[in-house]
């Protein structure tokens, strides 16, 4: 099966506090969460004010409903930010050419908090 079409979403993580973010990580997790690609290093810690970016990649490789979770923790003590956890849904739909048996992520990743 050959892929087609890939759907990114790019998210922010901003620190509003007054302290600095540190032990950063993101990840997946989920029944489908190899549908799913993260872009996101976090190498030093995120001072006040300070903000990074990352993407997540809906790049199924069958059709159907997909859904994971995108977790992000870190030494925030607010225990309604850590974690933060973000739900993602996308939908994968089959081509029905007959010279062309590919997978295309449709629509737009959902995510909610």
């Amino acid at each position: 099966m050959v892929l087609r079409k890939k759907k990114t979403l790019t998210f922010a993580v901003h620190n509003t506090g007054t302290a600095s973010l540190g032990n950063l990580a993101v990840t997946l997790s989920g029944a489908n969460a190899a549908e799913f690609k993260l872009t996101a290093k976090f190498t030093a810690a995120l001072k006040p004010g300070a903000s990074k970016t990352f993407t997540v990649q809906f790049a199924p490789t069958t059709a159907g409903v997909k859904q994971a979770a995108l977790v992000v923790v870190s030494n925030d003590a607010d225990p309604g930010r850590n974690p933060w956890l973000v739900n993602l849904t996308a939908t994968a739909t089959a081509s029905h050419s007959a010279t062309d048996k590919a997978v295309e992520a449709a629509g737009e990743i959902d995510s909610a908090q």
